[in-house]
């Protein structure tokens, strides 16, 4: 009786060109750290503790996550509160000295650490890196101007 062997080619892979391969997310401990980093600042400016630094670091965070929302086209709606909320600051701070949170921004800044969160579990690193190095030039031109200028 014949033999019937079983001949199993060997598929040729050919890695996708890199501009095609699947972006490497955010690292599950990376994004906890930023989830901390986020309720920290929020309860910090809430507690009275807020001052200029804290200050800028909230204007970076808003303007990383409305960046990294645009460059993915998610969530686009959901922060842009953020932005405005930022800008209320800056000028109080510029009028009063003070970083606080006023009336219901308190909630806005709230929510917008969930909308950060959720960014920060669908962004690819590259996305995070391009928005970030955006965002720190962006709040280096709004350092400069609102230096001296008043709201």
């Amino acid at each position: 009786m014949p033999r019937i062997v079983h001949y199993q080619a060997q598929a040729r892979v050919h890695p996708l060109p890199r501009y095609l391969q699947p972006k490497k997310k955010l690292s599950r401990d990376q994004v906890q750290d930023l989830h901390l980093l986020h309720i920290q600042l929020l309860h910090h400016i809430a507690a009275g503790d807020g001052d200029e630094f804290l200050l800028w670091e909230f204007v970076a965070m808003a303007l990383t996550w409305s960046h990294t929302a645009e460059l993915l086209g998610l969530g686009m709606v959901e922060i842009a509160p953020q932005l405005d909320l930022a800008t209320r600051m800056i000028c109080r701070w510029r009028d009063t000295g003070q970083v606080r949170y006023e009336g219901v921004e308190y909630q806005v800044a709230r929510i917008g650490t969930i909308v950060m969160d959720h960014l920060a579990e669908a962004v690819d690193e590259t996305t995070a890196i391009a928005a970030s190095h955006w965002s720190e030039r962006c709040l280096s031109a709004l350092r400069t101007q609102h230096a001296g200028a008043p709201c």
